[in-house]
């Protein structure tokens, strides 16, 4: 590295080989002063990176020790262990319903700095992220991958207490909760309870009569995000779901499942009055109608 040496009242570039060129004259002020600039600017460039490196090991350091083995930062909700007292506040949004940060521009509240930060480029209109299938564009790469695997049916995140498998890993979150048995979000309207406080605003919509979701194609109105994306399913007439068996397609992963017990021969669904087995729901609607007909005969 070049060094640049200042005598006097000139600067001097000192290359490799010992020559030395005049550069610009100094104020007066730096006469008879001799300094080494770029050694310098390198001396400011380490010190300003061991300063933040201190800082980083600080707060882990300071993290670690509000959890030790012996006192464990657990969330008193669902039994979740967090690695720092910032994670659990984190953590805990999720069942309080707490979103403390709002986008300044539509008003939306988030439970974190980071959604907010993400959910803040949608407003500047760029969509970068196309879709190869149906043409839509997303402004966040994540919300495109997810988006995805409504056309390859695939659903990467599983559960390990029961195998059920899931799209998004929020999806799965809140599915694991179920497992706990807790029910600590209570309707006021019907006294209902449920593990998730998102599920419970979902479900007061069916008090309230609300519809949020509209469909861009038809503009019908849904009242739950998964009804309107099955139904924007129809419009493309997309059938994700293949059975590996006979290799026909679905538009819906229940009609997928409904179907394979034709080939393996299960009849889950059972006649309350006769006790008859059926291997789908509609054969069995179909059977109910037939002891109506004989009640009215009867009657």
């Amino acid at each position: 590295m070049n060094l640049i040496r200042a005598i006097g009242r000139t600067i001097w570039n000192i290359n490799k080989d010992g020559r030395a060129d005049g550069v610009r004259r100094l104020p007066n002020i730096w006469q008879k002063e001799e300094f080494y600039i770029g050694q310098k600017e390198q001396e400011k460039a380490n010190l300003k990176e061991a300063t933040e490196q201190n800082e980083v090991l600080t707060r882990s350091i300071g993290d670690s020790s509000h959890h030790s083995g012996l006192n464990p930062l657990e969330c008193d909700v669902c039994g979740k262990v967090l690695s720092s007292s910032w994670s659990l506040k984190t953590h805990s949004r999720i069942h309080t319903g707490e979103k403390p940060f709002k986008c300044n521009i539509c008003g939306k509240c988030f439970t974190g700095i980071g959604t907010l930060k993400k959910h803040e480029l949608i407003h500047t209109g760029l969509k970068p992220f196309k879709c190869d299938e149906c043409g839509k564009s997303f402004s966040q790469q994540w919300n495109f991958e997810t988006h995805k695997r409504i056309h390859t049916g695939v659903k990467p995140f599983k559960c390990n207490q029961c195998d059920k498998c899931f799209s998004q890993r929020t999806s799965l979150k809140r599915h694991e909760f179920t497992h706990s048995g807790l029910r600590p979000f209570k309707c006021d309207c019907c006294e209902k309870s449920f593990t998730d406080v998102g599920v419970l605003n979902g479900h007061k919509r069916v008090h309230t009569g609300e519809k949020p979701y509209k469909c861009d194609v038809c503009g019908k109105f849904f009242r739950y995000l998964g009804d309107l994306r099955e139904h924007i399913r129809r419009h493309m007439g997309e059938k994700p779901h293949e059975c590996d068996v006979c290799g026909k397609r679905f538009l819906l992963s229940r009609n997928l499942r409904m179907h394979l017990s034709l080939h393996s021969g299960e009849r889950p669904w059972k006649c309350e009055l006769c006790g008859k087995l059926f291997t789908l729901p509609s054969y069995l609607k179909v059977h109910y109608r037939q002891h109506k007909k004989k009640l009215k005969c009867d009657v």
